[in-house]
């Protein structure tokens, strides 16, 4: 199980969907600086490390249920992306290259904007503690084996 942001914001202004997060972030698309503000970083770090417990930072299976999973989604690929590349590149250079690869259509404002938050929750995932190494579960908390419910699986039809 993984950890979902249940989060959806559109501009008063102009409509446009994005994250007024931090103190000063503007809506992408017109600049309007609202009061409206959601702490979207910490909780976004959250659901990364939360999901690299299991091995990635991507989780094994993702439902997009507000405005807030879909960056998410993105920001777990950028996270990744980042993780299992090349070393000596930075993540910063790993993002940008991932949002410039994009097909943004009609949100093309909301590029830059995602590049940023990306960036942010990367510095939020690095100013906390290193995870602990994964330990295996003892045998006793593991479930049972189990039959295959099938048992014609490997047989073949006879006509």
């Amino acid at each position: 199980m993984t950890l979902h942001i249940d989060y959806n914001h559109q501009c008063p202004r102009c409509g446009a969907l994005y994250i007024p997060y931090g103190t000063d972030v503007a809506c992408p698309q017109c600049g309007h600086v609202e009061k409206e503000r959601f702490d979207f970083i910490p909780k976004a770090a959250d659901s990364a490390l939360h999901n690299l417990r299991a091995g990635s930072f991507i989780p094994g299976s993702w439902w997009v249920g507000s405005f807030g999973d879909h960056v998410l989604h993105i920001l777990f690929m950028i996270l990744e992306r980042h993780r299992t590349g090349n070393a000596e590149e930075s993540f910063e250079t790993v993002a940008r290259r991932f949002v410039d690869a994009g097909k943004w259509g009609n949100q093309l404002y909301a590029k830059e904007h995602i590049f940023q938050l990306a960036c942010d929750v990367h510095q939020e995932i690095n100013k906390r503690p290193p995870l602990p190494p994964r330990m295996p579960r003892p045998p006793e908390t593991r479930a049972p084996k189990r039959k295959k419910w099938w048992p014609f699986s490997r047989q073949r039809c006879r006509h």
